[in-house]
């Protein structure tokens, strides 16, 4: 091969790599978000509970479709406090309404309540495990709740027939069978002698 041809072949090589490959992962690195980043239209609001209006829940077992009930207990808790940044101090009755909850993106979840006076209030879920009320998304406690697994402390206690019904996570899988009885054992023995 000529010299010329030579260097043109590797120009155009390292040329391939930058475009190809380096170029790409540049671009990635600057287009992903920041996983600590909380979203920028929240505000957080500080309220008092003792001025929170007394509130009445309705079909929030419906909730159980889309929320482990811990969320469903915390997101219990902060209604009456956006109902007090609201100004709202009458009893209120709010009803989850689950036909209308969507998707808006990858990352949240937008469930739809009805209020006593009729008015509809969105709550948006989003992938840090916050509830953002209203349009304006209100973000009420930024507490994170950290919980944890339960495990086995002494394995030794444990049948291989135990052991072998368990996750890996040291979990029943399923509820174990009741065993067969032995006259439910020789019925079947029988049933199969006739058969043949």
């Amino acid at each position: 091969m000529k010299k010329p041809r030579f260097i043109l072949a590797v120009i155009l090589f390292a040329a391939l790599l930058f475009f190809g490959i380096i170029l790409p992962i540049l671009f990635k690195k600057d287009s992903k978000p920041k996983a600590s980043e909380t979203p920028s239209t929240t505000q957080v609001v500080t309220t008092q509970e003792a001025d929170a209006p007394e509130v009445t829940y309705q079909t929030f077992d419906a909730l159980d479709d889309f929320l482990a009930q811990n969320q469903i207990t915390a997101l219990k808790e902060q209604f009456p406090l956006y109902l007090q940044t609201k100004r709202l101090s009458t009893p209120q009755t709010v009803t989850f309404l689950s036909d209308e909850t969507v998707y808006p993106s990858a990352e949240e979840t937008e469930f739809f309540f009805s209020m006593t006076n009729g008015e509809k209030v969105p709550v948006y879920y989003d992938h840090f495990g916050h509830f953002l009320f209203g349009k304006e998304k209100l973000l009420l406690s930024d507490a994170t709740i950290t919980y944890e697994k339960e495990t086995l402390d002494d394995p030794s206690a444990l049948t291989t027939k135990e052991i072998e019904q368990m996750q890996e996570g040291g979990y029943m899988d399923t509820t174990p069978e009741p065993s067969m009885t032995v006259t439910d054992s020789t019925a079947a023995v029988d049933r199969s002698k006739e058969v043949k």
